[in-house]
């Protein structure tokens, strides 16, 4: 197991767990591969606090990771990427089998890594609320 390091990079929500290197670097919001080439309607962040702003979602970016804790968390970005393809497969073969449900289907499986899935839920999260004056849990701490 590698050693821990106390490298810290002002900025980066993963600084705690040390490691940090390469400066500061922009991380998505949302994963970039969860609404590919596509618009989305974002509201409640600093700059679209009271209306919805439509935007790119590969310019919905901000500097809260460093360019090592970002990459070394891409996989889960991937993950998150595979597992809404599945379920837009699960829901299009769905769809699709709806149509003729007379006809008696062969049992088709769809695969989603539900660890990597949830740590890619709580990264997201985590993107979203760091330093800003959100609580994520119970008890007694401070906001961001």
């Amino acid at each position: 197991m590698e050693a821990r390091t106390n490298r810290i990079v002002q900025g980066c929500w993963a600084a705690p767990l040390g490691n940090c290197g390469g400066g500061i670097s922009h991380e998505h919001y949302v994963s970039e591969c969860v609404f590919p080439n596509q618009s989305i309607f974002v509201q409640g962040l600093d700059f679209c606090l009271d209306e919805p702003k439509q935007l790119r979602i590969e310019s919905l970016t901000a500097k809260i990771l460093c360019k090592d804790h970002n990459s070394a968390l891409s996989d889960l970005d991937s993950a998150a990427g595979r597992a809404f393809r599945e379920i837009e497969a699960y829901v299009t073969t769905t769809n699709e089998r709806a149509k003729t449900p007379y006809l008696n289907w062969a049992a088709k499986q769809f695969t989603i890594d539900g660890p990597r899935l949830e740590r890619w839920c709580l990264k997201t999260l985590l993107n979203f609320s760091f330093n800003r004056s959100l609580t994520i849990g119970p008890g007694n701490h401070p906001a961001g």
